[in-house]
């Protein structure tokens, strides 16, 4: 059994090592709901899930109803036979095609399974792509050659060939190893780099502390504005009108204009340079409102409370704050209980799974004798005010690596996936809350359907992946798609 000394040496390895463990994948006044905005039209707002989050708001929230009832196993599935690891929310186009992302390969197949393309690249798909009219943009990290450090390829990809329209290398940034969004707002393409002033730690080669913004027709870049935050899973948010809202992981929020100048900037000041609190982000409700969950720790992996905040997008002034008992660790979604229903955040809470350094004996010893299970649970929120609706936990995790880490992967993929705590929380139009956890690979259906702030057994319907997931499930009318980081990827239709 694992003494209390020995543990605190395997702490220490997980975050010390970690970045080698990481090293070793990359190479491998009026009410708020009066509030109105402008909603993107055209060729943003024409395919059903178009980016990390669903759409221009990151909120993962759809007004229709999608299956959410499991017990008789998916439609179809696609079985991944090369055992990559898919890091991003499968994209959904107008036509109910489905875009799945692996390390190296995006393949289009059609809502009945049927590969209609593949695209493959040299270097990683560590971001997420987004759909645009007729392409999907995407960013390519690229390695250096003999370093241990990667820069961002921008390219446009025709949806209907496969075929590549142009590409743009930037080898003067370098990026990091998250699960970021590469997102599109009129015409401009933004994501995540690391700025040139930071300094390496053991911990983090490369971490998003600026963001870029480029020309989506052909790549060039416009603009840049640094952060002295971490910006992690970096998926901003757009309400159409000309700006750009994120969250950093400490709790600071920005509001962007367009052409890269700060309108104002909120939250608590973070607790360093370059600070990193975790793994979580920010929303924008169809209210005005932009949620933003955070912790305050810069230790990775400790248990810590969470935060949550609602700021008012006009001027970023702080409506509602609340702690949380659970570390925030993943970005909230944002939706309504039922067509005619209330506002609510569903905000995800938990414990990160750690990487397998250590043997599964051994983690159940550090697990019973000093650590605790790991948690995993999503709290409702009333949008408005921070009250809770109702919470729902998973059982107890008794180890610290996710499942499906320790399995056999292609090499081309590495070694581990390291998800957050659990994907973005998606949210249907009849209310249905669907959860997906990085630590079991469980997929949860959860609604409170008789309104008594309970969610009880017979309110919860449960797939099981046995694989852990690292992004939400997608959705489109009456069709859900579910992508563990490992598995096969899960087809639900009504």
């Amino acid at each position: 059994m694992a003494s209390f000394a020995v543990t605190s040496v395997l702490l220490w390895l997980a975050v010390s090592g970690i970045a080698h463990a990481l090293t070793a994948t990359h190479t491998a006044g009026k009410s708020m709901l009066e509030h109105s905005f402008h909603v993107a039209t055209g060729r943003e707002a024409e395919h059903y899930w178009t980016s990390r989050g669903g759409d221009m708001m990151t909120r993962s929230y759809v007004p229709y109803e999608v299956p959410s009832n499991f017990s008789s196993g998916p439609t179809w599935t696609w079985p991944n036979e090369l055992k990559e690891q898919i890091r991003h929310s499968p994209l959904i186009d107008a036509d109910m095609n489905i875009y799945i992302t692996s390390t190296t390969r995006i393949r289009k197949l059609s809502s009945d399974g049927d590969l209609l393309w593949t695209f493959k690249i040299d270097g990683k798909f560590r971001t997420c792509p987004t759909l645009v009219g007729d392409e999907l943009l995407a960013l390519e990290s690229h390695s250096r050659s003999g370093e241990d450090s990667w820069y961002p390829i921008l390219m446009s990809i025709d949806i209907q060939s496969g075929a590549l329209n142009w590409n743009r290398s930037h080898e003067e940034y370098s990026v990091g190893m998250e699960a970021n969004s590469l997102s599109s707002y009129n015409g401009t393409l933004f994501f995540s780099v690391t700025k040139e002033s930071y300094t390496p730690t053991p911990l983090f080669q490369d971490l998003p502390t600026a963001v870029v913004a480029a020309n989506s027709s052909d790549g060039n870049v416009l603009w840049e504005y640094e952060l002295d935050e971490a910006v992690w899973n970096f998926a901003p948010a757009s309400p159409g009108d000309g700006t750009l809202l994120f969250g950093g992981t400490c709790g600071s929020v920005w509001r962007l204009s367009f052409a890269g100048e700060l309108l104002w900037r909120a939250g608590p000041a973070p607790p360093g340079n370059d600070a990193m609190c975790g793994t979580s982000g920010g929303a924008l409700g169809p209210n005005g409102i932009f949620y933003n969950a955070y912790s305050r720790t810069t230790i990775p992996f400790v248990k810590a409370e969470g935060i949550i905040s609602a700021h008012r997008v006009s001027d970023g002034s702080l409506l509602w704050e609340k702690k949380m008992p659970v570390r925030a660790s993943q970005y909230p979604g944002v939706g309504q209980l039922g067509p005619d229903g209330e506002l609510f955040v569903a905000l995800p809470l938990g414990d990160n799974p750690f990487p397998p350094l250590v043997p599964e004996k051994a983690e159940e010893a550090l697990v019973a004798e000093v650590l605790g299970p790991l948690r995993n649970v999503v709290y409702t929120l009333d949008a408005a005010t921070g009250d809770v609706l109702w919470q729902s936990e998973e059982e107890p995790y008794n180890l610290l690596t996710a499942a499906g880490e320790r399995e056999q992967h292609n090499p081309d993929d590495g070694s581990i996936c390291l998800p957050d705590s659990q994907g973005i929380p998606l949210i249907a139009g009849d209310g249905t809350v669907f959860a997906s956890s990085s630590h079991t690979g469980q997929l949860r259906a959860m609604k409170d359907k008789n309104s008594d702030g309970v969610i009880d057994p017979s309110e919860v319907s449960i797939f099981e992946t046995h694989r852990c997931f690292l992004n939400s499930p997608s959705a489109a009318p009456g069709m859900l798609v579910a992508a563990p980081c490992w598995g096969p990827v899960y087809v639900f239709k009504n």
